[in-house]
């Protein structure tokens, strides 16, 4: 019979002058099992910004829950949104504040967690360019006691949405409620960048989206009928 596992993200926010090695004290890691913590390079703000949990030797991982929690020591005011990819593809992680800290929780089964390698991709939206702290500890967690089975922590810096010398996305279609796709993404975070939209980045034109588009329309002097059409689309391509 499958168990459920539970998988919890604690997030806390973080300024550059932290440290950037975590460690517990008293608290070893469990022999056989590793973990590894990797970047994607290039960050850049209200953009997704890419990392990866791998799990090393998973056959060796206890049975019952497990916990794992990211730490973003300063980020709870810059962070919009946190995705992990799944099976079914990216699936948006809800975030919910606890004090100074955020935190995401979903279920695994046993099924998705095999012998070697396991990735967890995640993808995070920051609205801020300044340097982070992204880290996580991997526990057993059971009644009596909470272990840690592995730890890593890396620097992440992300840099302003607008580089020097890059290309100003430039909008050719007309979108609306329903639509999907790269469009759609960086639609919304063009809405982000106008302070019209925070909701998630997803790629997917939904309620939320066509309420920004209103905003926006509004703000443009655009009739605001929520569809990126002629008119919008020549005011985002003069963002």
């Amino acid at each position: 019979m499958r168990k459920n596992i539970i998988v919890y993200f604690s997030l806390i926010a973080v300024f550059a002058g932290f440290g950037l090695v975590l460690s517990i004290p008293g608290l070893a890691a469990a022999p056989f099992v590793t973990s590894d913590l990797m970047l994607k390079e290039g960050a850049v703000a209200n953009s997704p910004a890419e990392f990866t949990v791998r799990l090393n030797n998973t056959q060796a991982l206890p049975a019952g829950d497990l916990s794992l929690k990211i730490i973003l020591p300063g980020a709870s005011a810059n962070l919009q949104s946190l995705e992990l990819m799944t099976n079914s593809g990216w699936k948006t992680v809800t975030i919910i504040p606890q004090g100074q800290d955020l935190v995401a929780a979903f279920s695994l089964t046993d099924g998705l967690l095999f012998a070697g390698e396991r990735d967890y991709p995640f993808r995070a939206v920051f609205r801020s360019a300044k340097d982070y702290l992204i880290g996580f500890t991997l526990e057993s967690v059971r009644s009596d006691r909470v272990s840690v089975l592995s730890s890593a922590a890396q620097p992440l810096t992300v840099a302003s949405g607008k580089v020097l010398g890059t290309t100003t996305y430039v909008f050719t279609k007309n979108l609306q409620y329903g639509s999907r796709g790269e469009e759609v993404t960086q639609l919304q975070l063009a809405l982000t960048r106008a302070g019209v939209y925070s909701g998630p980045v997803t790629g997917y034109f939904g309620s939320l989206t066509r309420q920004a588009v209103r905003a926006y329309q509004t703000s443009k002097g655009i009739t605001p009928v929520g569809t990126a059409g002629p008119l919008t689309r020549q005011a985002l391509n003069g963002m």
